[in-house]
Parts: structure tokens; sequence; C-alpha cells
């Protein structure tokens, strides 16, 4: 017998009666397992042993009482588990189980069962038998119901079922005697009354779930300690809640609550409150009876003043009070002299009041964005403060006292009028951050010298032309930031440093440093990352051959005047070189002796031919040669397999080399702007392709072959002079983007209606006559341009296909030859007529109590009238009438306004005046930016400048004070739009290829924002306050530097898609585990070594990308996302963790 315990134990008997000896077996192999007498083993323990079914002899065990067999692949738990009577604890987690049978309920004896993280759809109703059940671990399954007989399980004192699908819980659950319930990331909408029965209840976790209201019976739980409500829908809090004395943390982030109740100020224990991302605009006075409270958060709300009483708090440690509309600081907050972190960004403050002196215990202060103009001196006596933040306000001077900050590690004043700071700055020797970029800053004191801690200086965008020799003295700088100052002489200065990270682009900079001189080359033997600009190259230094750099690996040399490919570059050790913006004509023949190198950026020059030897490079993965004036591609090109993107768009290419399919790992061919008239059948080996553009050519004929590319997902044709489609295009099943606008197509293959996948189609000016059936198999389809052909009639299948779908838009000309055109002024023509063939509907004043249900099937209905009826309620089904151009409700009982209404893109004119309507749904206003041109209401909810100058707005005065918040509609494809335009009118800014080197702050600002597009710029740093653009629900920065992900990511909770492929990410905060909401989430192509096991909770994910990374393992709930959701994934399972 192997590593196995035994023991002795005595069987209890009479005093007349021997004493029987039984040896206790604990085994931890199979070998143990099989080798031993079965009623000798009490324990078995073979987790993580890759079983994937429980061996037989377990069901053998009639004396076992501990099984472990977490951590495998088991399926099923046969119903022989039901024999193992004597079980007192057992471990299936993180197993693949799908099922748990019935005979689950013979183990009466059971204490603990553990089966979280698996796949198990059901609870059965045979659990209540497990009388001496204390612990049920659940979690991280689909399970959707909970038995009703859960309430049986009278010795229960821990539940968790949190991440899975539950709807509703079981009223029985109030029988319990439990003292943590978790049931947080379900789709739960209300709780039971019973809830109300759990008296001992300690901690409640129901954060992110669907629950609207919480009853009044949570007041019953005398002895919760620990409540969790975060990311709910809830928009008030019951009186009731002051009655939980004991509890200590209260949590409700992510809700719609806009009142606190003065029953708050009761819960006199409460240590920890969270409110963040609510609609609250006041705190009641009764909060200062929190004495206790440590923690106070309270970002993104719409509070405008901090009530005096917030002084009493005496005990409170961290306040958080960003994104508000706070305009001063009241002075009773002198009295918390506990504070440790006062965060205020993100609000409107002019002034920091005198007594922030008192607050001696602080050492985290943000008051980033806002509108201060000066820094008091009390300041000065913040002596443990080592975090302050400052950018991005009106400050024009620092003041002396600052020098006081002894403690201060991390100093940020980016963003302001600053021209120059004190000498004073020289004594924050602790400092390791100091950011003083767009500033007007011209000269950098000499005491700057004495920050000989500092690691990372930023004086980007200033007016400075030289640096201080003492800089030299910052032993510990590895990054600076000198990129667009007016620095004409490369600064010796920083000579003896140990910079890792040097940009000095945007400069006036005339010379390079002689690097053959033996003081300079020290320098530069530690540079890895260095960007810079040169304006007259004749002179500099750059083209010697003796170029030392030899730990360079990125290289930036964009934008200078650079005519000739730099020689000397080709003794370096380069991974990534960048020569974007200059006028090279020729790409040399040395360029293959860069073999190291992965990405190779040669756009926006005059480059006209690609040298053979490129194929030297065969690490390249990444190759940049678009807005040259390139004619040919040589075959060469075909020897570099582990190309990932090629870009030639913008060139003068007239042919394709066939060995271009020899690239098998291509992922992004962009072709697009140049003069190709065919396309090798080869293409069709690029089995990897995702992405292809061929957009703006001269094709003429598309090659069957296109067929094989099973993996691409867009695909970009329009702008050539293609007549026909081959039918093979229906291979390509996994295409979710196909545009052939602009070509000279006539006919379109049946096989069209197998790319299921489709989203968008776009097949306009084209010479279409007709259109196959089968397009109604697209069922994802949301876009549908089929304009500007000569189409006359649709099939039937596609006019269901749109009657029948609610994201379908579908575009065509006018007019079809089954355009409606009956007239009715009856319920009798309306049901005697089909639903296509009515085009105009009259029932005024015909005494109607509701609206027809049938109206709502007339999808090609242009104009209702409905006035002076009876109807009281608009059923949200109006919003299906898409056709719809002219609507009058007027002079009926109506009081609300469904949001569907919004659908309605194409109406002109809406009538709903002398009604009695409180309010109407912001959707009302989004009309503006489509055909309203006539608005008639009975106040003026929306504001005039909402809608386009023509729109004429007709209002009667009804009393009512209601208004509605203007829904924004402005897209924005430039700097000059974003910062001309109202920020809370801005829903989209996509500013792809802009050369921006940040996100430009004023976005920050955009509350409204939906989609950002920041693609193919040349940022390097995500700031903190995107974590302020909470509505946000597309993000994308790919092709960029950006290095890190702020965990501010993780207030994005609306977010849906996350691209950040194709950066230098080294690290990800676990807060992106936040996004619930994620469905695509873009991380391959950086150089993330370790993924947080926290992207596990984005059950939601249908894509995860992760490929060319470092990464050595991926977390188990990561891979099992899997089991969710996930279906489009590129990392192998040999990196699961076992």
């Amino acid at each position: 017998m192997n590593n196995n315990n035994l023991e002795e134990r005595s069987d209890e008997r009479t005093n007349c009666e021997p004493v029987v000896i039984i040896f206790a077996i604990n085994c931890y192999n199979l070998e143990c397992l099989n080798n031993n007498n079965a009623t000798e083993i009490v324990e078995v323990y073979l987790n993580n042993k890759g079983l994937k079914e429980i061996p037989n002899k377990i069901f053998e065990l009639k004396n076992l009482e501990i099984l472990d067999l977490s951590v495998n692949e088991i399926t099923i738990i046969p119903k022989e588990i039901g024999n193992l009577e004597s079980l007192w604890e057992l471990y299936l987690e993180y197993n693949e189980i799908t099922n748990i049978p019935k005979e689950i309920g013979n183990l009466t004896r059971l204490g603990e069962l553990y089966l979280y993280n698996n796949q198990i759809t059901s609870i059965p109703k045979e659990i209540g038998n497990l009388i001496y059940l204390e612990r049920l671990w659940l979690n991280s399954n689909k399970i959707t119901t909970i038995p009703k007989e859960i309430g049986e399980l009278k010795k229960l004192n821990w539940l968790y079922l949190e991440n899975n699908k539950i709807t509703n819980i079981p009223k029985e659950i109030g029988n319990l005697c439990i003292s943590k319930l978790y049931l947080y990331n379900n789709q739960i909408t209300t709780l039971p009354e019973g809830i109300g029965n759990l008296k001992i209840l300690n901690t409640l976790d129901l954060r992110f779930n669907q629950v609207t209201t919480i009853p009044k019976v949570i007041g019953n739980l005398i002895n919760l300690e620990k409540l969790y409500l975060s990311g709910n829908q809830i928009n008030t809090l019951p009186e009731e809640i002051g009655n939980l004395v004991k509890l200590k943390e209260l949590e409700l982030r992510f809700n719609q609550i806009a009142t606190i109740p003065k029953g708050i100020g009761k819960l006199i224990n409460l240590e920890e409150l969270y409110l963040s991302t609510n609609q609250i605009n006041t705190l009641p006075e009764e909060i200062d009876n929190l004495v206790k409270l440590k923690e106070l958060e309270l970002r993104f709300n719409q509070i405008t003043t901090i009530p005096k009483g917030i002084g009493k708090l005496i005990n409170l440690e961290k306040l958080f009070l960003s994104t508000n509309q706070i305009n001063t600081l009241p002075e009773e907050i002198v009295n918390l002299k506990k504070l440790t972190t006062l965060e205020l960004r993100f609000n409107q403050i002019t002034t920091i009041p005198k007594v922030i002196g008192n607050l001696i215990n602080l050492e985290k202060l943000d008051l980033s964005v806002n509108q201060i103009t000066t820094l008091p001196e009390g300041i000065g006596n913040l002596k443990k403060l080592n975090e302050l933040d400052l950018h991005f306000n009106q400050i024009t001077t620092i003041p002396k006292v600052i020098g006081n900050l002894k403690n201060l590690e991390k100093l940020y004043l980016s963003g302001n009028q600053i021209s120059t700071f004190p000498e004073e700055v020289g004594n924050l020797v602790k400092l390791n951050e100091l950011d003083l970029r767009f500033n007007q800053v011209t000269t950098i004191p000499k005491v700057t010298g004495n920050l000989i801690n500092l690691e990372k200086l930023d004086l980007s965008v200033n007016q400075i032309t030289t640096l201080p020799e003492e800089i030299g003295n910052l032993k510990k700088l590895t990054t600076l930031q000198l990129s667009s100052n007016n620095i004409t002489i490369f600064p010796m200065e920083i000579n003896n440093l140990n910079i890792v990270e040097l940009d000095l682009s945007d400069n006036q900079i005339t010379y390079f440093p002689e690097l053959k001189n033996n003081n300079n080359i020290s320098f530069f033997k530690q540079v890895e990352k260095l960007n810079i600009t040169v304006t007259d190259n004749q002179s500099s230094s750059i083209h010697e051959k003796e170029l030392i750099l030899p730990k360079i690996e990125a290289l930036y040399l964009n934008y200078n005047q650079i005519t000739t490919f730099p020689e000397n570059i080709f003794n370096l050790n380069l991974k990534e070189l960048y020569l974007i913006g200059n006028k090279i004509s020729t790409l040399p023949k040395d360029i293959s002796k860069l073999k190291g190198l992965t990405k190779l950026n040669l756009q926006d020059n005059l480059i006209t031919s690609i040298p053979k030897e490129i194929d030297n490079l065969i690490n390249l993965s990444e190759l940049y040669l678009n807005g040259n004036q390139i004619s040919n591609i040589p075959k060469e090109i075909g020897k570099l397999i582990n190309l990932t993107k090629l870009d030639l768009n913008g060139n003068e290419i007239i042919t394709i080399p066939e060995e271009i399919g020899n690239i098998i790992n291509l992922e992004w061919l962009d072709l697009n702007g140049n003069k190709i008239i065919t396309i090798p059948e080869e293409i069709g080996n690029l089995i990897n392709l995702e992405w292809l553009n061929l957009k703006n050519n001269k094709i003429t004929t598309i090659t069957k072959e296109i067929g094989n590319l099973i993996s691409l997902e867009w695909l970009d044709l329009s702008d050539n002079q293609i007549i026909v489609i081959p039918k093979e295009i229906g291979n390509v099943v996994n295409i979710e983007w196909l545009d052939l606008e602009n070509n000279q197509i006539t006919t379109i293959h049946k096989n069209i209606g197998n790319l299921i996948n489709l989203t968008e189609l776009w097949l306009n000016n084209n010479t279409l006559t007709t259109i196959p059936k089968e397009i109604d198999n697209l069922i994802n389809l949301t876009e549908l341009n089929l304009a500007n052909n000569q189409i006359t009639t649709l099939p039937t299948e596609i006019i269901i296909f749109q009657k029948n779908s609610n994201k379908l838009n579908l575009y065509l000309d006018e007019p079809f030859n089954n355009v409606p055109t009956i007239k009715c002024t009856n319920l009798k023509c309306i049901n005697n007529n089909d639903i296509y063939d009515i085009a105009e509907i009259n029932l005024k004043s015909t005494e109607l109590k509701e609206i027809p249900k049938k109206i709502f099937k007339l999808k090609y209905l242009k104009s209702l009238d409905l006035s002076y009826n009876q109807i009281t309620t608009i059923p949200k089904e109006i919003g299906d009438l898409i056709n719809l151009e002219w609507l009058s409700l007027t002079g009926n009982n109506i009081i609300t306004v469904p949001k569907e209404i919004g659908n309605l893109i194409n109406l002109s004119e809406l009538w709903l005046n002398y009604n009695i309507i409180i309010s109407i749904p912001e959707e009302i206003c989004n009309l503006n930016n489509l055909k309203l041109r006539y608005l008639n209401l009975d106040n003026q909810f929306c504001e005039k400048k909402a809608f386009e100058p023509t729109t004429i707005i007709v209002t009667t005065t009804i009393n009512t004070t209601s208004t509605t918040t203007i829904v924004p509609t402005i897209k924005c494809t430039d700097i000059e739009c974003l910062n001309n335009n109202n920020i809370d009118e801005i829903i989209e800014v996509n500013l792809d290829n802009k050369r921006l080197k940040e996100i430009p702050n004023k976005i920050f600002e955009l509350k409204n924002l939906k989609i950002l597009s920041l693609n193919s710029n040349r940022i390097n740093t995500i700031s903190k306050e995107i974590g302020n653009l909470i509505n946000l629900t597309e993000l994308y920065l790919y092709y960029n530097k950006i290095t890190t992900i702020p965990e501010e990511i993780g207030n994005l909770i609306n977010l849906t898609i996350l691209d950040l492929n194709n950066n230098q990410i080294g690290t990800i905060s676990e807060n992106i585990g936040n996004l619930i909401s994620l469905t695509e989430l873009y991380l391959d192509v950086n150089q993330i070594t370790i993924i947080p096991k926290e992207i596990g909770n984005l059950i939601n994910l249908t894509t995860l990308y992760l490929d060319e990374n470092q990464i050595t393992t991926i977390s188990k709930s990561i891979c099992n996302l899997k089991n969710h959701k996930l279906k489009d994934f590129d990392f192998d399972d040999q990196l699961c963790e076992e």
C-alpha cells in the first residue's frame, strides 16, 4: 500500500464484548484504491488526476466519509453515488458534470457538497433529503431553477449559487437557517417575501442580477452585516433598510437610485457604503449619523453639494466623489482627520478650501479635471501625501509649499497652464513619477536634479528648448517623454542616465549626437525604445555607420525628412522599426540583415518597389507599406510565412503574385486603393485570413477559390468592376460583413443564404434585377442595402423576413411593384385587406378605446390618424411601423408614450397634443436627426436646439414640469467636430488613422458616448479617465502602442466590444472582470504574460482572442467560458490549468 494513511479506529462495544480495531485507510491514488479492502477505505483524494469518469471501485466503499474528485474531466455522476451512505464530504468542483442524479438524495449524512464550476443545468428535488447538509456550493454552473425542496435543508449554513442563470428564488428559501447566501450574477428579477425570514443571515450577495425592487421585508434581516446589490435595476430603497442596524457593508453600485432614504441614518454600524453609478443628486442630512463609516463611494452620480454634515463622519478614511457636479467643498471637511484618500476628479470645483491642509493623514488627493486655478498654501501641510493628481485644471502657478510634501511619490499636473515651477520642487526626493504634459513650461529648473528617485518624467507638449545639466543626476530615470517641445539639439545632459524609453519626437532637433564618441555610447547602450524626429537629416549623424544601440528593440523615426534608408540601422538588433511619414524612395537590399524584425512600418513614404531580399525577414509578423508608390509585389514575399498582417493599401499595384498563397498565417490583408485587375486563385490558401480589403481597385472577376477562406469574417470588394460573384462565396460561412457595393453585379447566387453569420450585406449601386429568396436565411442580418439597382420585385420571403425581424435595416429603391395603395377609413377595411397593401388609415373620431392590434402588422403603412378617440395607451408595438411618415394621436387620454416610438425613423409629422401626457421618452427627441419636420406636443419637452433648424415644434400650454434629456446623435470623425459640438450630444467618435499620440482629453467628457474608435494611431497610454465613459458600449484601440490597461476600465460595465489587439500591452487589470456585458474581447498580438482569472467572470463572451502573446497558462475559469457562450477563441486547451 503506497501513498495512503492508516488510522486505528475502535468499534464501540459493551464491556462483555471484545474491542475490534478497524484500520482506516486514506487513499491518494488509484493504486491504493484498487489494492485495499473496500471496507477499510474511509477517505479518497483523487483530485487533479485527469479522470474522465468516477472509478467503479469507489461505489463499493460503504464506509467512505470523504471523497475528493475535484479538478478532473468527469462528465457524469453515476446513480451508484447513492451507495455511499456514510459520506460526509463530497468534492466534485471543476469538472464537466451536466447533471446531478436523484440518487444524491441517499447521502443523508452529507454535510458538505461542492459542485461549483461545472455545467450543471438543474438541481434534483431529492436534494431536500440531505438534512445534515451545512455547506452547498453550486456556483458557476448553468442552473436556471432552484427547487422548492431546498427549503428542507434545515442545517444548511452556507449556500453558494452565484454565476448561474437563475431567474427566481423560491419562497421556501425562507425556511432555511443560512448565514451566507450568494446569488450574484444570475437573472433574478424579484426577491420573495420569504427572504425576510432569514433571521440569522449575515451575508446576502445579489450583485449583477435584474432586481428592480427591494421588498420591505429586507428590514427583517436584523443580523445582516453584508448586503451586496450592485449591478441591478433598483431605483428606490425602502425605509425599512434602516432596520439593518448590524449592517457593516452596503453595496449598491450600478443601479438607478435617485434618492437615499432618511432611514439610512439608522445604520449606525455601517463601515462601508458604495453608491457609485446611480442618479443621486443630494445626500440626506441623516447620513451624518454614520459615524463608524470608513469608506464612502459616490462616484458617477449627479451630486451638486456635499452636505456640511459630512464633517461628522470622523472615522472616514476614504471618500470617493468623482464624476459628479460638485462646485465647492464645505469647510467641515476639516473634521475628517482620519481621511487617507480623497477623490474628487471630474467635477466643477473652482477653489480648494484652505482647511484642506488640516487633513494631515491624507495619502492620496485627486482633484483632476476640475476648474481649479490656484492651490492653497495649506496643501503644504499634507506631509503624508504620496499621490497628488491635479491634471486638467486651470492652474497657472505651483506654490512653494509643494516642497513640504516630502513623501510625495506621484505628482500629476498635466493639462494646466503652468509656465514655471518653484525651486522647492527639488525637495520632493521620494518622487518617482512627474507628469507635466500639456502645459506652457519653457524652462526646467536645475533643482529637478535633486529628484534622485524619479523614474518617469513626462514633459511632452510644452515649450521647452533645453534641459539643465542637473538632469544628469536622475540615475533612476528610465522613461523620459519630451515630445512636442521646441528642443533643437539632442540633450547631451541625459548622456549618463539609464534611460530605457526616450521620446523626442515632434521637436526641432537638427542634429543627432555623434555616437562614435565614447562619451555618447554609454547612454545609448541602455535604450530599448527610441522615438526621435530630426528635422535636418543632412547633417545628422543618424546616418553614421557606428550607431551603437545594442539594447534597442523598438526604433521610431517617424515624420523626419529622411530620404535614404539609414544604413547604420542594419547593425541593430531591432524587433520593431517605424519610419512612417518620411521621404524614403528606396527600400534597400540590406533590410534583409534585420532578421529579428517582427514589425516593420514604412507607410506614407515614396517607396516604389520591394526588394526580393525581404524574404530574409522570416520573423516578420506585421508589414505596413501603405501609402507609397509600389507597383509590384515580389514573389519572394511568399516566404514570409509568419506574417499575420500585410498592409499595401494606397499604392499602384497591378498584380498580386500567386506566391501570396504561401503566407498561410496571414490574418489581415489590405490592398485597398490600388490598380489590381485579377485575384490569383492561390489566395484561397489563406485559410487563416479573417480580414480582406480589396476595395477601390479594377477587379472584374473573383476567383472561386475565395470560397476556401473559411476563417474570413470581413470582406470588402466595393468600388470595383465585378460582374459575377462565384457561388463558392456561400462556403465562407463565418463571414459577418460583406461589401459588394459600387460594382456591376447582375446576379447573386442562392448560396448567399449559407452565410448565416452575416450581419451586414451591401449590394447597392449594382445592376441586380432579382434577389434570391434564400437571403431570408440570414437571421443575424442587421443591414441590407439593395438601393440603386434594377430590382422591381422583392421575393415574398424577404418581405416576410423584414416583417418578422426587429433588427433589420432594409434599404430599397422606391417605388416597387408591390408598394401599398389602399386607404382604410374603418376596421372592416383593415381586417379584409392584405397587410402589405394598406398605405393609409384614418380612424379619426371613431370612439376607439385601444389601437387595433392588426395595425401593428402593417409595416408598409405610411399614414395613421387616430385622433379624437378614447385611447389611453400606446402599445410598444407602435415601433414596428418603421415606414410610418405621419402619425396623429391628438385628442385622446394618453398619459405615457413608449420609447419604441423612437424606431419610427421615417416619421415627418407627429401629433400628440391635447392628451394628458406628463413625460415623453428621450427617443422622441432622438428623432431630430432623422426626418421629423413637424412635432406637436402639449409642452416643450424637447429643447428646440436639439432639432433641425427647419423643424416646426408647436406646443399647447399644459401644467407639467417634466423635461426630457436629449439623446445624443452626433457622430464625430475629426477633432474639429469633437471641439465644436455640445459634449452631451456626441454619441460616436471615430478618429482612426489620425496619428494621435494620446486620447484627446475632450473625449473623457463625453458621458453619453456609445462608440469610440481610435484604431491605427500612436497612442501609448489609456488614461484612467477612460473609466468616466460609463455608457460606452464599443471601444476600439487596435494598432496602437498601448502598454497597460488602467484599472478604471472596470467601470465600463456597458461595454460589449473591447478591441486592443496589436498593441504592446504587458499586463491586464483584474478589474476587466467587471465588464459583465462584454461579448467580444480582442487582446491578441500583445506582450501579455498573465491573463487575470477574473476574465472568467465574463460569461457573456462569445469571442476571446489571446493569440500571439507570451502566455504560458490560462486560468481554468477562463477556459470554462467555453461552457457558456464562448464560441470564437484562439487559445489552445493545452494552456488551460489542470
